[in-house]
């Protein structure tokens, strides 16, 4: 198994604080982000066929995973280094009545053979590590033949990553390690995989009832400057898949 650096650590602090009703671990701020994620694959075009594995590589509690079940009889499997994660991951698909097959592992060293993960998403956690080329090739690895890949991480082109790098100045970002990525740096580390890009976009983070001040700024400068420059906004996404007859989007 893959070593854990200080950073990754970091994470099970993170998660713990849901005793604490932190915003990032609140069961009502992660559900409703959960739906709008779902959302946006189902506007990509992206499906799930029943009884197909999915995978979220890096599932923290599971939220999206669950959302997804909402729309597709699927098979969840969540992956995930913290510990306290799935911890949360395991209370929730019992208070949601939900099976998930979960494993503790590192999304640079993950327990599946090859080619055997249908559907296989990973979203806002390579940039949290310090070698991510190693974790796309392992997503690659993993997929099947005809499966679909979606590569997700704060985008470099994003007020985000000033608001990232002045709470880093301070000694108040408590989320370890983080790189921010263009599509373009994104997509170059999915074909070194050996994957062939079927998309990349720029999307833009929407407004919530419960934004901090932060996000609240995030989203006027990002939409304004979006406006003028296609590249700008909070989030870079990239589909992949092992072929050219790859389904699902």
């Amino acid at each position: 198994m893959q070593k854990l650096n200080f950073q990754e650590v970091t994470w099970d602090l993170v998660w713990k604080n849901d005793q604490e009703k932190s915003s990032y671990s609140l069961n009502e701020w992660r559900d409703e982000r959960a739906d709008d994620k779902v959302g946006y694959f189902i506007q990509s075009g992206l499906m799930f066929r029943p009884g197909e594995r999915v995978l979220d590589a890096g599932c923290g509690d599971g939220s999206i995973l669950f959302a997804l079940k909402k729309h597709f009889d699927i098979s969840l499997v969540g992956a995930d280094f913290s510990e306290e994660a799935l911890i949360n991951a395991a209370k929730n698909s019992i208070r949601k009545g939900l099976t998930l097959e979960s494993h503790k592992a590192d999304t640079r060293d993950l327990p599946f053979e090859n080619n055997s993960i249908d559907k296989i998403f990973s979203l806002g956690v390579v940039e949290h590590l310090s070698n991510p080329e190693k974790a796309v090739a392992e997503l690659a690895r993993c997929l099947s033949p005809d499966g679909v890949l979606i590569l997700m991480t704060p985008n470099k082109f994003s007020f985000g990553r000033i608001d990232r790098l002045i709470k880093s100045f301070l000694g108040i970002w408590k989320f370890g390690h983080q790189d921010e990525f263009s599509t373009e740096e994104l997509a170059a580390m999915i074909l070194q995989s050996g994957l062939i890009i079927q998309k990349t976009e720029v999307v833009k983070r929407k407004r919530f009832k419960n934004d901090s001040t932060a996000f609240k700024l995030i989203y006027i400068f990002d939409s304004l400057l979006g406006a003028f420059n296609s590249r700008w906004g909070f989030y870079s996404y990239v589909y992949a898949t092992k072929n050219e007859q790859g389904k699902g989007i």
